[in-house]
């Protein structure tokens, strides 16, 4: 039987390639966003990106001609993590010329949604983003879970730690506030992220062995106030540490809309308040170790609810009854 031909776009691991690291352990699959669950079922293409990082703009508008070209006529369904790159085969679909299946993640608040009505389904990775969009009954929330299977083969077991804090990623990260903190305080500390490289300053599965010799995972997002739009950011780094049953402390502006300190899984800082950092700091640090077991467990609770497989089910599910 003939398989539907999937076209897959992403501008990160976005070719055949990320599948292999990922069945061979050196890469977390859920940045595949489930495609490596639906090769029984489709025919995968995965759609070739340019980037042009001085242009944006140019970027997408010639990635929106080359991807319509190219792939237009050879595909039956559109899964885009991107949702500006599928405004050619939703503008086809209004017009009646070809009646795609077009599903897409959302990321941020402020994503244009071109002809929302359009899509068969808009797919919300935060509880946040997506109470700004739930009116649209084509919207619906999937929390992006981690990969068990590859953070299984790290999580640490035993308490032998090197650092107090770790923190890793590079967007709108307020590294300044706190390593500031962290010096005051006088704690062990490291960071990955903070040096303002394009590329990731070491191997996932190296920053797997950093992260199992830290106490605590530091989530630091600058005070967007009023001069920039906020953004979804710091999701990978929460994934990283509730998989691994590190607890957080982390900013209260990172969208990612879940309540830690509900989940008992970390504490909650105020963007941009040196005070507040320092006073959430003290108190976790402070924390015994039994307070400290009852927060890994119930970050390996989260885990349990909410994780990659989770979400590869209730996509598949989406893309067989849309």
């Amino acid at each position: 039987m003939k398989k539907d031909v999937l076209l897959y776009i992403n501008d990160y691991a976005n070719d055949y390639s990320y599948v292999e690291k990922c069945s061979r352990g050196e890469y977390p699959a859920h940045h595949l966003w489930g495609i490596d669950h639906l090769y029984g079922d489709y025919d995968i293409c995965f759609a070739r990106i340019i980037k042009i990082k001085s242009y944006p703009r140019i970027s997408l508008l010639l990635n929106n001609l080359l991807i319509f070209f190219l792939y237009a006529w050879r595909v039956e369904i559109i899964y885009s993590a991107l949702p500006g790159y599928t405004f050619l085969f939703l503008l086809c679909k209004k017009l009646h010329i070809r009646q795609y299946k077009i599903i897409t993640i959302v990321h941020h608040p402020t994503s244009k949604i071109l002809f929302p009505e359009v899509y068969n389904k808009l797919l919300f990775i935060s509880s946040f983003v997506f109470n700004k969009y739930k009116s649209l009954p084509n919207a619906e929330y999937l929390f992006w879970g981690g990969d068990l299977k590859f953070y299984a083969t790290y999580n640490k077991k035993n308490g032998n730690f090197k650092y107090d804090f770790i923190s890793a990623g590079k967007t709108y990260r307020d590294y300044a506030l706190f390593e500031k903190c962290m010096e005051k305080l006088r704690c062990s500390y490291i960071t990955f992220g903070s040096k303002n490289s394009s590329k990731n300053e070491i191997s996932y599965v190296d920053l797997m062995h950093y992260y199992n010799r830290s106490r605590f995972v530091v989530i630091p997002v600058i005070d967007y106030g009023l001069s920039m739009p906020p953004v979804l950011c710091g999701l990978t780094s929460f994934i990283d540490a509730v998989m691994l049953g590190i607890p957080l402390l982390m900013a209260d502006n990172t969208l990612i809309g879940v309540d830690i300190e509900k989940e008992g899984v970390g504490l909650l800082y105020h963007a941009g308040d040196e005070m507040d950092f320092e006073e959430k700091a003290r108190k976790i640090l402070a924390m015994s170790e039994s307070e400290y077991r009852k927060m890994r467990e119930n970050c390996f609770a989260f885990s349990e609810q909410y994780n990659y497989d989770v979400f590869c089910t209730t996509l598949l599910q989406i893309l067989k009854t849309v």
